[in-house]
């Protein structure tokens, strides 16, 4: 959406540029083949007409409940399909009468959905279908998800995905099984209709909803020391492939995987560094893994170094993104260190430098940001740092002087980024209007000539 609202407003500016003599006609064209103006779907409005759309189809619904005890089967049975039926036939011609009806064909669709999934219940209800209840998510999201398919629809596939993550939670967690199946469907299904639409919002919810299947699975089956290296490793790898996906024919996907990726390495890094935790994920690692595990998260890390350096053009970039490997190195090795008992003796020692590691991550966060104008980047960093050493006020800092020089430290940090952030912002828009006046006096000398 953001993407659709800069191509429109940017296709006005071009029109604006002709008018003012600064591009020819001709290039304005083929600035707007480079960047076309498109009209998608508003998300608010599709919002107000769906949520209206369900909340009529449930007026209806309860209107007929009043009396649904009493109906006949076959009755309750063609309302329910006639439901289904005119819900999206209104969809239907909605999208041929006008194109300008998307959000009133998504919503129309959504209320089909919604009416598909309330009749799988109220038919097993009117045939008194005692059937493993999870079955019912799984015939409801495969709907959305063929939904999806066919139209195709960004908003069916969030339907689907939600549905799916249903169905695999009931059944790992009520029946106490491996589930695999709504794990294959999501892959397979959700997340390859993602990158064929080039959906940042569907590839992020299907990765969680996948993520949060696997997660649920895997401590069924290995202790809790394993889990957590585990999904150690499964951040490494989502930043790994980030940086692949740049290349690939989906470029927007790298943002998503590497959110995710750097989002997981960040909270694991902050748990271990509770003291308490260290010490019951020691304990609870079999003996024979502790290598193993450390081995495998440093094949990780040095795909992730390969990756994350290849074709760095820029020597500044570059040398960002080594510092970054870099800190992800050393807190693989600390940890470690930990496990294999080097800190046993003192395992506070090691919590402290895990400690100083994820406030150097913070600092780099903040000068990358900085770096590159992007004031999310220098808040996070910022926000994490602060609540980092507050959060470690009374834990690791028990006398007054080192309190104090604490806070000292970090709101001199804190001030000193904020006066590097403005310089740096008020050097870029003087380079802006130096670019400008650049531009307009080179159009004068043309029109002069």
């Amino acid at each position: 959406m953001a993407s659709n609202r800069h191509n429109n407003w940017l296709s006005q500016e071009i029109t604006q540029w002709v008018t003012d003599g600064l591009v020819s006609a001709e290039q304005a064209n083929q600035l707007k083949a480079r960047y076309p103006a498109t009209s998608g779907m508003s998300w608010g409005l599709f919002l107000l007409t769906a949520i209206g759309a369900v909340i009529f189809g449930l007026g209806i619904i309860l209107f007929f409940a009043y009396n649904w005890n009493e109906l006949h089967k076959y009755a309750k049975l063609a309302l329910i399909f006639s439901a289904l039926l005119t819900s999206h036939l209104l969809a239907v011609y909605f999208s041929s009468s006008n194109g300008n009806n998307r959000n009133l064909t998504e919503g129309f669709h959504v209320l089909g959905t919604m009416m598909f999934g309330a009749g799988i219940w109220l038919i097993a209800q009117i045939y008194h279908v005692d059937e493993h209840y999870p079955t019912a998510f799984a015939l409801w999201g495969s709907g959305a998800l063929m939904l999806a398919w066919t139209l195709p629809s960004i908003i069916q596939g969030l339907i689907a995905t939600v549905l799916l993550l249903a169905w695999g939670l009931a059944e790992s967690l009520d029946f106490s099984s491996l589930h695999f199946p709504s794990l294959i469907v999501l892959v397979f299904g959700v997340l390859t209709l993602a990158w064929v639409l080039k959906s940042r919002t569907l590839l992020f919810a299907s990765l969680i909803a996948s993520l949060v299947i696997c997660f649920v699975n895997v401590v069924q089956i290995i202790d809790d020391g394993n889990v957590y290296f585990v999904l150690f490793a499964v951040a490494l790898l989502h930043i790994c492939i980030a940086r692949l996906a740049r290349y690939s024919a989906f470029p927007g996907s790298a943002d998503v995987l590497r959110v995710i990726g750097i989002t997981a390495y960040g909270l694991l890094l902050f748990i271990i560094t509770f003291e308490f935790i260290t010490e019951r994920l020691i304990e609870s690692l079999p003996e024979g893994s502790l290598f193993i595990i450390s081995i495998s998260m440093m094949v990780f890390s040095l795909m992730c170094w390969i990756l994350l350096t290849f074709h760095m053009r820029k020597v500044g970039i570059a040398l960002i993104k080594f510092a970054e490997l870099i800190l992800v190195l050393i807190a693989i090795v600390l940890m470690g260190l930990l496990l294999v008992g080097v800190f046993n003796n003192n395992v506070s020692t090691g919590v402290l430098l895990l400690n100083a590691l994820l406030a150097l991550h913070c600092v780099l966060l903040i000068i990358i940001g900085t770096e590159e104008l992007n004031w999310q980047l220098v808040a996070i960093g910022c926000i994490t740092l602060a609540l980092l050493v507050f959060w470690r006020f009374n834990d690791l800092f028990q006398s007054l002087l080192m309190r104090s020089l604490v806070f000292l430290v970090v709101g001199a940090i804190l001030f000193f980024v904020g006066y590097i952030y403005a310089k740096q912002s008020s050097h870029s828009s003087g380079h802006r209007s130096t670019s400008e006046s650049n531009l307009n006096a080179s159009t004068g000398d043309q029109s002069h000539a």
